[in-house]
């Protein structure tokens, strides 16, 4: 019964840091947010310059393939998985309508 009984609070715990976890970086970028003087990040102009120094070097074309190679998996990958977890959810919300 002890154990049945402490569940609850654990489940609690676990909410509550899990909320404390989602929060936190809104409440550091809500501090950092309202410091002075605020740095600048922003460039002093748009440009093109930087485009063909990366379209010409090696290494950023090949971090490119591997970016958009492991994208076009993730999605490969992800939609089915993602259909196939929704649709036993999609049939019992038919199968609930057509009860009532």
């Amino acid at each position: 019964m002890k154990n049945a009984r402490a569940r609850p609070h654990r489940l609690r715990a676990v909410c509550a840091l899990a909320c404390f976890y989602l929060i936190l970086p809104v409440l550091i970028t809500v501090r950092c947010r309202f410091q002075h003087p605020l740095p600048d990040v922003s460039p002093p102009a748009l440009s093109l310059a930087l485009v063909p120094d990366t379209i010409g070097n090696a290494a950023w074309m090949q971090a490119t393939r591997v970016t958009f190679t492991v994208a076009a998996r993730t999605v490969v990958i992800a939609t089915p998985l993602g259909v196939a977890a929704a649709y036993p959810h999609n049939s019992k919300l038919r199968v609930m309508r057509r009860s009532t």
